[in-house]
């Protein structure tokens, strides 16, 4: 289970860092090192690191050996920003801003437990770890005991009652956090962090109204620094494709080379799905999602699913479809996370979902399969 925590963290922050970063080009770059060293008797053999690159959506990945519990690495990155660190084989993970410089990670237990003494950055994005610490510890917590809960659960329990009874506390937890990165942001609106922190504050649905007031609380150099240029640009495709925009077209191939556009489904309620045959939660959501599907789509609804599987994975994907049942249409690049629907979605995780309306309207975003069922069961006729 960490393993798979960490895999979601990993991609999460993967995910922001190549939203505020798409095109960005620099001429000078930032130089640093980052030196470490944390108790051998932990045994770690290699470490990884990941990092932002404008040129790439996903970024810089490299790694290191751990030679008596010591590690380095040294680069250029285009552009301040978040990494994360993890050593192997435990995958104790460890985030911090990777500036220009030298960056010192020190610690006499894990990775996890490691002090970052580095530059300005780093000691705002500590300031903001130690406002998150409570939250945080809270947060694991409810998501522990709701494991627990799940795999104790009878076989004939009502499962709705009990989903929605876990999630008033995961929204609690959420909720939270969101005021503790508002506070940051009203104490620090001279810190870059604080254009993470506004990011982080939309969680998974952002709204772009309350994210735009947040940039624009921020201070003139903030907004019109490098990132906040850039951050200036994902709020612009925000726009785009927030609730009552017209959502963007877009054109790909379906499982049989077929090139499919959104708007050849113009006048019909559409369901655009975004997922992956290597995304759990996205499958999970198969079977209601399929029943939802049958009662509705002889009036006037559809689904579109677009998946982020690449090349590799395409006999994947055709199995998934296969196996979960999907009848409706399945469109494709095959890039992955650079997906060209994907990325003029701004997707920045998976499931992803907006409904359409027949006029081509966004109506509805990230709704699951039952409040698709109960929003349909309101727009259809009986």
């Amino acid at each position: 289970m960490k393993y798979l925590h960490l895999k979601c963290l990993i991609l999460l922050a993967n995910l922001f860092i190549a939203a505020i970063l798409p095109t960005l080009v620099l001429a000078q770059g930032y130089p640093f090192i980052i030196k470490a060293k944390i108790n051998p008797q932990k045994k770690q053999s290699k470490v990884m690191l990941w990092y932002p690159d404008p040129a790439n959506v996903s970024g810089v990945k490299d790694s290191a050996e751990v030679k008596n519990g010591e590690f380095e690495f040294r680069g250029n990155i285009k552009f301040p920003g978040k990494a994360i660190l993890y050593t192997m084989p435990d995958y104790n993970d460890l985030e911090l801003f990777i500036e220009s410089g030298t960056i010192l990670i020190q610690s006499s237990d894990s990775l996890a437990n490691a002090v970052v003494t580095a530059g300005p950055l780093n000691k705002d994005f500590a300031k903001l770890q130690k406002m998150l610490a409570p939250v945080n510890k809270k947060r694991t917590e409810i998501y522990t005991d709701y494991s627990k809960a799940l795999r104790a659960l009878p076989e004939n329990a009502d499962k709705k009652v009990f989903e929605e009874s876990w999630e008033q506390k995961k929204e609690w937890a959420r909720s939270e956090r969101k005021k503790i990165y508002q506070d940051f942001i009203t104490r620090m609106p001279n810190s870059l962090v604080s254009i993470e922190a506004i990011q982080s504050s939309g969680g998974f649905t952002p709204d772009f109204k309350e994210l735009t007031t947040l940039f624009e609380s921020l201070t003139e150099s903030v907004r019109n620094s490098p990132s906040g240029k850039e951050y200036q640009k994902v709020l612009s495709k925000l726009s785009q494709t927030s609730i009552g925009t017209l959502a963007p077209n877009f054109t790909q191939k379906d499982t049989t080379g077929k090139l499919v556009s959104l708007t050849d489904f113009r006048g019909k309620y559409v369901f655009l799905d975004f997922w992956a045959s290597w995304c759990g939660p996205c499958r999970a959501e198969h079977p209601a999602l399929v029943k939802t599907f049958n009662e509705f789509s002889n009036q006037n609804f559809t689904i579109i699913g677009v998946s982020l599987d690449q090349l590799k994975t395409r006999d994947a994907w055709l199995k998934a479809i296969v196996k979960d049942g999907l009848t409706w249409t399945q469109l494709s690049d095959l890039q992955g996370w650079s997906n060209e629907a994907s990325t003029l979605y701004n997707v920045q995780f998976i499931p992803k979902n907006y409904l359409i309306g027949p006029d081509g309207v966004i109506i509805a975003i990230d709704l699951k399969p039952e409040s698709l069922k109960e929003k349909l069961g309101q727009l259809l006729p009986k």
